[in-house]
């Protein structure tokens, strides 16, 4: 099982998250989407290095 969170590092708020049994772009992809619809886009974005969060359909 995988876990994607998207956490405000400021208030360490809970901004999006889901569990997966696959760790693939889309997945990852779905999450941040789910935290840009909540909370907006934002100025400062940190990820892992993982190539699911450096793929092209993920940093677009």
């Amino acid at each position: 099982m995988y876990l994607t969170a998207f956490i405000d590092w400021y208030s360490k708020a809970n901004l999006a998250y889901s569990i997966s049994n696959t760790i693939d772009t889309s997945f990852v992809t779905f999450v941040l989407n789910e935290a840009i619809r909540k909370c907006g886009n934002q100025k400062i974005f940190n990820t892992d290095q993982g190539s699911q969060h450096t793929s092209n359909a993920h940093t677009e």
